[in-house]
């Protein structure tokens, strides 16, 4: 199984990018925006596309230029990575609850696809840091967000 959606997939070979955002270069926000665009233009509704996957796309969009501009400017430091990862997964689990839509498993639901390609991303990047320093302090904890995120990933 691929860590990461067909649609980040997709904008990562259109941007040229590799899939692992330590290696991106300096101007990768400017090469997704560019290769989000060209998509786009396939895919929106408006244009005779497919409205889930557009969503989709618009998804890894926000993850994959959010993260790279967050690895890019903390490359060194696994603390501050952690934290940073930890703050934006509990953010997106908090938002999706608050919602009230816990009870609500529609897979053509715009903040369902959201909440499920946050934690695809999510899990790919707790691996990363775990790889990088098995023996890490915030080793466990990274293995109970993981297993969090299995759980809920199973849930289809």
């Amino acid at each position: 199984m691929n860590p990461i959606s067909a649609e980040a997939q997709q904008l990562l070979r259109e941007a040229g990018l590799s899939p692992k955002p330590s290696l991106w270069p300096p101007n990768s926000r400017e090469l997704l925006k560019s290769a989000f665009r060209k998509l786009a233009l396939t895919v929106h509704p408006d244009h005779g596309g497919d409205s889930t996957r557009f969503i989709r796309l618009k998804t890894a969009y926000d993850l994959l230029s959010r993260f790279g501009r967050e690895q890019q400017t903390r490359k060194s430091d696994f603390f501050e990575r952690y934290k940073e990862l930890s703050r934006h997964y509990n953010q997106a689990v908090t938002e999706y609850f608050e919602r009230r839509k816990m009870l609500i498993l529609d897979p053509s639901d715009p903040d369902y696809i959201r909440l499920k390609e946050e934690l695809v991303f999510f899990r790919s990047s707790y691996i990363s840091l775990l790889q990088e320093d098995p023996g890490n302090i915030f080793a466990a904890d990274i293995r109970d967000k993981l297993r969090s995120i299995a759980n809920w990933l199973g849930r289809e």
